[in-house]
């Protein structure tokens, strides 16, 4: 699950950097169904820049709605 840093895409969107990124995503979704459907849906200017900080904020979510 490690892929090189990377901070933009093709379109200029905000990109997760670090050593897991959006390359992960597919695999991470296995052991947090949704977390795809819930960074596309924060505004980009909201986007978490790495990939633990996506993962508090979904589990974050997650309690919250619990």
């Amino acid at each position: 699950m490690f892929a090189s840093p990377t901070t933009s895409t093709a379109c200029g969107a905000p990109r997760l950097r670090g050593f897991i990124t959006d390359v992960d995503l597919p695999e991470a979704e296995l052991v947090w169904p949704g977390l795809h459907a819930f960074l596309t849906a924060l505004p980009a200017a909201d986007r978490p820049d790495t990939f633990l900080d996506l993962v508090w904020r979904f589990e974050t979510a997650q309690r919250s709605a619990a």
